[in-house]
């Protein structure tokens, strides 16, 4: 787990869609379908806290390969 909550916060889009592995547009729609670690956040854009993904694709491994 990471340090600090800047070590552990993704801001965008682009930098969601490298860790995960996902596209730029899959990360989008992720979030206006209210995934529970990808947030809209008003002057920073999308967020994600990588310990979120890691726990949410933990319990859900599959849906990381799905993109979904």
């Amino acid at each position: 787990m990471a340090d600090s909550i800047a070590e552990d916060l993704l801001q965008g889009a682009k930098a969601i869609a490298e860790f995960t592995g996902f596209k730029r547009r899959q990360i989008y729609n992720l979030a206006d379908n209210h995934h529970p670690a990808i947030k809209k956040e008003p002057g920073l854009g999308l967020v994600a806290s990588k310990s979120a993904l890691l726990r949410h694709y933990a319990i859900a491994p599959d849906k990381l390969e799905d993109g979904q």
